[in-house]
């Protein structure tokens, strides 16, 4: 695993600690004025192509970083509006002049004895990065990300990290995983077989759930596509 900043991962997968969803790319008009932000309001699986974030180093201080948005290869920056600095995946080049609002620069912060967690401090306006949760507003707002006041400490800043994997890779360790578990069922007692393929049938379930989110999601990017060539 290639690693970054105090071993963050170059690809990575963000998991919102306070609502349990991945940080994922707000695709479509569906999300109405935060079309093309990030947010964590779909269920979406960590090898769909709108979680993907590459983390990349800024050039004048390696302790700082900027997330790249890979579904559509663009840097995440804050947008304002509403009175809230939205993360937004629209920024078409880094951004590392501090004095600017649009700076694309984030710190990650690690919380102690909390392994694989991260918190991102948005450096030109000092502000934590955290998913909007506020019970007096809408669906369409809650959810998305933004950056507010630096009060770090809890869940709703923080995200648990791991290093993104390919569906291909995926779909191959458990079929890995299915074929070490049929043998073992041939070697072994009629209890271990009954367990053996009752996990083997448990793990085919996942792989063809995977599919069709899988399928699902790239039959939307398919959509965009021809939606944005007919314009």
């Amino acid at each position: 695993m290639t690693s970054t900043v105090a071993g963050l991962p170059k690809y990575v997968v963000l998991k919102s600690k306070s609502t349990g969803k991945y940080l994922h790319y707000l695709w479509n008009d569906e999300f109405s004025d935060y079309y093309k932000h990030m947010g964590s309001k779909r269920d979406v699986d960590p090898v769909n192509p709108f979680v993907k974030l590459e983390v990349v180093p800024s050039t004048a201080d390696p302790t700082l970083v900027h997330l790249i948005c890979s579904y559509n290869s663009k840097f995440i920056q804050l947008v304002s509006k509403g009175g809230v600095s939205w993360l937004s995946a629209t920024a078409d080049s880094p951004d590392e002049d501090l004095t600017k609002e649009t700076s694309t620069l984030f710190q990650p912060i690690f919380p102690a004895g909390e392994p694989n967690t991260v918190e991102f401090l948005h450096v030109q306006t000092n502000r934590n990065v955290r998913i909007f949760i506020n019970k007096d507003y809408g669906d369409s707002i809650n959810n998305v990300a933004c950056a507010y006041s630096k009060d770090g400490g809890g869940d709703i800043n923080r995200f648990e990290f791991a290093a993104w994997v390919s569906y291909e890779d995926v779909i191959k360790a458990k079929d890995d995983e299915i074929e070490k578990l049929k043998a073992q069922a041939a070697a072994g007692d009629d209890d271990e077989s009954l367990s053996a393929d009752a996990i083997v049938e448990e793990l085919r379930k996942d792989i063809r759930e995977q599919n069709e989110q899988l399928e699902a999601a790239y039959n939307e990017i398919d959509a965009l596509k021809a939606a944005a060539k007919a314009k």
